[in-house]
């Protein structure tokens, strides 16, 4: 750049970006001087694309504008001076200059070279720049292409544009509502609709063609199949599937269908695969021509509940319409019901209800959450439950099919665990089934955190040898082994040493109560009892997994007692309570609710509990009577008395064991049935 007058390479710069103050008087002097220099100098390149900017300002000589720019991006084609910077802004000037006199053709030409140039400037541009490069080009076919296809293409990146962008892309879409004859009366409408707003086009557009995808349909009923578990919900999913396309078939034949809408309810805990189903339906209802593009947006309360009045229903409008032509996936939609009449959740909702009507045939919604406070959800809102055509119960997975599911997610990320090493997850499995509270267990998550507890215990193992000088090969990268599989919650060797003293005295005394009172109800018995911190807890009691699919009043009661019994080993054996015995009334209570909701729960009199439930009066589990409040303590205060009892008769049994626990750190099943003796038979 040595031999370049930069002082009027940079008052040409000047007038460029302030155009509005410039004149033909001043640009034309420029333009002059520049062309002392030459012809073809980077200095006549600025000054001519300086005449293009000011044609375009002023609509003046538009056709001097075009050519003055088409001359300066050759110049600039050929000089390493010019950056490609400013010949990609001199493209777009062009593109516009072309379209105010009226070529179309140069226009389309001169916005496909300024998209063309992102791959040359690389990083050097953001995504939101090449997505108006982008938008440009299609706003520029939209001269002579049809109108709906191109406007489709600038819906979709119109929100990332610039204010200036879309006013200027506006400014020449509303004018091919006149300069075109060939469209028709609603593309011309259509055209003059659109304004500079984000949602200026998405909102002026008609509802894109739904159409039936076969190919489509297959691959996604193969996917569903091929989910662990889950055979009521797959069942379900393709008598939807058949009696869609019958009504399809139908419709075809001229035969009348009857209107239906396909919204649904999702029951079941979490990890158990709705939000994977619920992907799956967004392309099966595409597939089968129901939905136009199977999308599916996923929301909770808090992206639907605003904390002012009004708020709320703009809020929750805004969420549907992104949904439209696909699928609104709403989890723990239960959470929206609170009978508070200060809650903005009933706004939601009966936004919600109303949009589900008036959009049944562009939109599918999803309510999911835990079975119970779902349950109440409906029958708390007859409008909700008219609404939905469908309920489907996910069931939580058994120690199989969470194997199945470890496997699986190994084989995805690019691993082989052996024979030894899927036993042990199976084991592992077993004993979290056996142990977690279902109100909380995470199902296909605890999986997914047991698969990257292994990853990480197999990558330091790697590490470890790659350090002595053995690299691995890529099928020891492969291999997972048994002593790779980790569970975090069977205690965390390195933190042994945190617990010692009267706390750890706690500790045994505490998880050796749940498993004593286990043992000597109806149900599981205990496999194994630590005193080993993990990251969530101090010490664990684990119990085999429970095989009854409908319990009994008394096997419920059991569990009950059995959350309890910490609570009561801690009273009678050391005269205290902790923070731990606490949180056992929480899970014990969720087992006592399940008494109530399926009619097991029987009137009793004691109450000595019932303080605790009144003081939790609106839960996850949903709103409470003062009957059900009622209920709950004297249920608490009935699996109490049985722990209470446990502890008491077998106390002497219960020190013994603890003594064994505090020096062992880790009693297993057998040692567990030599310490408590034989279990009652029933």
């Amino acid at each position: 750049m040595g031999d370049v007058n930069q002082e009027l390479v940079d008052r040409a710069g000047k007038l460029y970006d302030a155009i509005q103050d410039a004149t033909w008087e001043q640009v034309d002097a420029l333009v002059a001087e520049a062309e002392s220099v030459g012809a073809t100098s980077v200095e006549v390149a600025h000054a001519l694309a300086v005449v293009g900017r000011l044609a375009r300002w002023s609509q003046e000589r538009l056709d001097q504008g075009k050519e003055g720019l088409r001359r300066a991006i050759a110049i600039a084609e050929q000089r390493d001076a010019i950056a490609p910077e400013v010949r990609a802004r001199w493209w777009t000037t062009l593109a516009v200059v072309c379209d105010d006199a009226g070529d179309a053709a140069g226009a389309i030409e001169a916005a496909a070279a300024v998209h063309g140039m992102s791959p040359e400037l690389g990083t050097r541009i953001s995504r939101e720049v090449v997505a108006g490069r982008e938008s440009l080009l299609h706003t520029m076919r939209c001269g002579v292409h049809p109108v709906l296809p191109e406007l489709r293409a600038i819906a979709a990146l119109w929100p990332t544009l610039t204010e200036g962008e879309r006013k200027v892309q506006v400014e020449i879409l509303n004018r091919f509502a006149t300069r075109r004859t060939d469209v028709s009366t609603e593309e011309r409408e259509l055209l003059r609709r659109l304004t500079p707003e984000p949602d200026g086009i998405a909102k002026a557009l008609p509802p894109p063609p739904a159409q039936a995808d076969p190919a489509l349909l297959r691959e996604v009923l193969a996917e569903l199949d091929a989910l662990v578990g889950l055979e009521e919900v797959k069942g379900e999913v393709h008598r939807l599937a058949d009696v869609l396309q019958v009504e399809e078939m139908r419709r075809e034949a001229g035969l009348p269908v009857a209107e239906r809408t396909n919204h649904f309810v999702f029951l079941g805990p979490p990890g158990t695969g709705k939000t994977t189903v619920s992907r799956l339906l967004g392309r099966l209802f595409k597939a089968l021509g129901v939905l136009a593009t199977g999308q599916v947006v996923e929301v909770d309360r808090s992206r639907l509940v605003a904390g002012y009045v009004g708020q709320t229903a703009i809020r929750v409008n805004e969420v549907i319409d992104s949904a439209l032509d696909g699928v609104l996936f709403v989890d723990e939609a239960y959470a929206l019901f609170n009978p508070s009449e200060n809650d903005f959740g009933q706004e939601a909702v009966a936004t919600l209800l109303k949009r589900m009507e008036d959009d049944r045939r562009r939109l599918v919604v999803v309510l999911a959450g835990y079975d119970a406070p779902m349950e109440r959800m409906l029958q708390m809102n007859p409008g909700l439950q008219s609404r939905v055509s469908t309920r489907l119960h996910f069931r939580t997975y058994d120690a199989d099919q969470l194997t199945s599911i470890f496997v699986r997610q190994a084989e995805a990320a690019g691993y082989a665990p052996d024979a030894e090493a899927t036993l042990k997850v199976r084991e592992l499995c077993g004993l979290m089934r056996g142990s977690e509270d279902p109100a909380t267990f995470g199902n296909a998550r605890e999986v997914r955190n047991l698969f990257e507890d292994t990853v990480a215990a197999q990558a330091a193992r790697l590490v470890a040898q790659a350090s002595s000088g053995t690299r691995p090969t890529a099928e020891e990268l492969r291999e997972l082994r048994a002593d790779d599989v980790r569970w975090a919650e069977l205690g965390d060797e390195a933190l042994r040493d945190s617990l010692s003293g009267e706390q750890l005295r706690i500790v045994a005394y505490h998880e050796l109560g749940h498993a004593l009172v286990g043992h000597m109800v109806d149900g599981p018995e205990p496999v194994l009892v630590t005193t080993i911190p993990s990251g969530r807890s101090l010490g664990r009691a684990f119990f085999a997994e429970e095989d009854v699919a409908t319990p009994t009043r008394a096997q419920l009661l059991g569990v009950a007692a059995r959350a309890l019994g910490g609570r009561a080993a801690e009273e009678v054996a050391l005269g205290t309570l902790t923070a731990g015995a606490a949180q056992d009334l929480v899970v014990a209570e969720r087992v006592v609710l399940e008494l109530l909701r399926t009619g097991l729960s029987e009137a009793t009199t004691l109450a000595a509990l019932e303080e605790y439930a009144v003081t939790d009066g609106v839960t996850r589990d949903g709103w409470r009577s003062e009957r059900t409040r009622t209920e709950v303590g004297e249920l608490l205060q009935e699996a109490y008395v049985v722990a209470e009892a446990i502890v008491r008769e077998h106390l002497p049994r219960l020190h013994a064991a603890a003594q064994r626990l505090i020096e062992a750190r880790l009693l297993s099943g057998p040692e567990l049935a030599e310490l408590f003796g034989p279990r009652p038979t029933a």
